[in-house]
């Protein structure tokens, strides 16, 4: 992705605080809002970016010299930036040949809500803030059906949403493309004096453009001498509040352990659920959890501090939104999962990560004296929370699936590994002509049918067992769910060649898996790589390093989708001899 900064504005009405220097060099906290967009763009992966100067070309140049480290750093000078702004986006045109990011320069805000558009599952995304007041000069998306329907000043009814637009734009390629079409065609009709957001219009009339909200959070654009005083006494200070100093990041992470195991203890207690009617005093909660008020306190008061639960003026706890999700009865619970990463096992595992990163092997077998599957078979309880964990991801992961992937074309869909079958049966349930076949090993897959009971698609399944290291089930698309990831290289190409010599001519594969991004950039996939290399053996990959894997094992990659959760969508069409 390329960054396209439009910084060759004058600020006409900020000349008298800024001595005659060009806006994106006003300095808030003693550096300048261009400089903090483009550290911003390093810290959350985007290293590629284009300048667009045009008003003190000479000044930003010498401001900013090669950038942070981390950014490559291009710069192109737009000779008529006193007309509008759409010429300075059509300055840097070839970037949008792919996937982009524009990008006004008189913007201060955190680090956290860039990063937010840059990973939003969204491939065509603005960010919107629904809590800034409307006095008629903001830029305002208007959204009518989940997606962006118009950009207009002030506002328009009719709309079932309505914010700010930040000023950040993510587009797609196909995105990026088109917007290049039309400010060519508009440029060409002479329209030259305009801004380039009063060409967004034809865009959202012709693609999908999601949005992500930032409602709450410390941002700003500079237009005015006042927006520089609330930029420093107001803004500054509550991004700095959110954004910790290096050494304070170390420690964090050095010490997560303390927090993950008091969220591990709280989860096994249920004490979001005891919290479920309403607060409760810690003498109470350690009657319900049988439990001692002093140190069920201290980790309460820990929780409390990061957002989960919240201790009241009268001392009793209440659950917060995020805490919610540590109760068991609420659609997207996370309580199973954080019951399994606190296992004495899990973490003495992790514990041994020197023993991975010396011999390549898990440390699970060195910690419970086999592989992870052997381990879990053998013992029923951990297998029962193992299990529990995972129906608690795939939950999220199902939906997600099930409205990113169009199953118009198939017929019969085949889950490979597909435990007590929850993911089929989502996809099932929205897609009527659709038949399954749930594949596991027997002693799994005998438990999958109240799963289809209950969700009123047991007639159009058929239940197989067996082992997918040998032979699968004969079908026109195939679909596995975190299972490829499990495995080294050797291991997956051994599953997908036996789906290839079960597959009918022209069969479709979708993997459900995190696919990791490029870069710096954050991703939940390369922390669940790490799960991968001390447990199982297996490992996250890129969308290269799957292209790879599918190639060897008679599949060629067609497309990445990205979905609501953290999981893609892996599609591959069979090519085998």
């Amino acid at each position: 992705m390329t960054a396209i900064i439009l910084a060759a504005g004058v600020g006409k009405r900020l000349h008298g605080a800024t001595g005659g220097r060009p806006k994106c060099l006003v300095e808030i906290g003693g550096k300048s809002l261009l400089l903090r967009l483009l550290e911003s763009l390093v810290a959350t992966g985007v290293g590629d970016v284009i300048v667009v100067t045009g008003f003190g070309d000479e000044a930003v140049r010498a401001a900013i010299g090669a950038g942070p480290s981390g950014v490559r750093l291009r710069w192109i000078r737009n000779p008529r930036f006193t007309e509008g702004a759409i010429l300075s986006l059509w300055s840097a045109e070839q970037a949008l040949d792919g996937p982009a990011l524009v990008m006004d320069a008189d913007v201060l805000c955190p680090t956290a809500m860039l990063a937010r558009l840059v990973h939003s599952p969204h491939e065509n995304c603005f960010l919107l803030d629904a809590a800034s007041p409307n006095t008629g000069e903001e830029q305002m998306l208007l959204v009518r059906d989940g997606r962006v329907r118009n950009i207009v000043r002030g506002g328009a009814p009719g709309y079932e949403l309505a914010g700010e637009s930040i000023g950040f734009l993510k587009l797609g390629v196909p995105a990026a493309r088109l917007l290049r079409q039309l400010l060519e065609a508009r440029i060409a009709r002479g329209d030259t004096g305009i801004e380039h957001e009063e060409v967004y219009p034809d865009l959202l009339a012709r693609v999908d453009v999601g949005y992500e909200r930032v409602d709450g959070m410390p941002w700003t654009e500079i237009d005015f001498v006042e927006d520089i005083t609330r930029a420093e006494n107001e803004i500054l200070p509550k991004i700095q509040a959110a954004e910790p100093p290096p050494v304070q990041v170390v420690m964090q992470l050095a010490t997560g352990v303390w927090t993950a195991q008091a969220l591990w203890a709280a989860a096994c207690f249920g004490v979001a659920d005891h919290l479920a009617a309403g607060p409760k005093t810690r003498e109470d909660l350690a009657a319900a959890t049988g439990t001692l008020a002093g140190p069920l306190y201290r980790v309460l008061r820990a929780l409390a501090s990061l957002g989960v639960f919240t201790e009241l003026a009268d001392g009793r706890f209440a659950n917060t939104p995020a805490s919610e999700f540590l109760r068991g009865d609420v659609p997207g619970s996370v309580r199973d999962y954080v019951r399994f990463c606190g296992r004495p096992w899990h973490i003495a595992a992790f514990g041994e990560m020197l023993h991975s990163l010396r011999t390549g092997k898990p440390t699970a077998e060195k910690v419970v004296g086999t592989n992870i599957w052997e381990f879990l078979s053998r013992n029923a309880e951990e297998s029962q929370i193992f299990n529990a964990a995972m129906t608690s991801i795939i939950t999220d992961t199902a939906a997600a699936v099930r409205d990113a992937y169009d199953f118009g074309g198939v017929r019969r869909l085949v889950d490979v590994g597909g435990g007590h079958g929850f993911l089929l049966g989502t996809v099932l349930a929205g897609n009527p002509h659709l038949h399954g076949v749930l594949f596991d090993q027997p002693e799994v897959a005998k438990g999958a049918a109240p799963t289809f009971e209950r969700l009123g698609v047991r007639n159009r399944v058929t239940i197989v067992g067996g082992d997918f290291f040998r032979e699968v089930p004969r079908g026109d698309a195939y679909v596995m769910s975190h299972i490829i990831h499990d495995w080294d290289d050797e291991h997956c190409l051994r599953i997908l060649r036996s789906i290839a010599r079960a597959a009918e001519p022209g069969a479709r594969l979708l993997l459900a898996e995190t696919v990791i991004p490029a870069g710096n950039a954050p991703s939940f996939g390369k922390l669940l790589d790490l799960e991968m290399l001390v447990l199982p053996g297996g490992v996250e990959r890129t969308e290269a390093e799957y292209a790879a894997l599918l190639r060897a094992g008679g599949f060629r990659l067609t497309r990445v989708l990205p979905t609501r959760s953290v999981s893609h969508v892996v599609e591959a069409v069979v090519e085998r001899a």
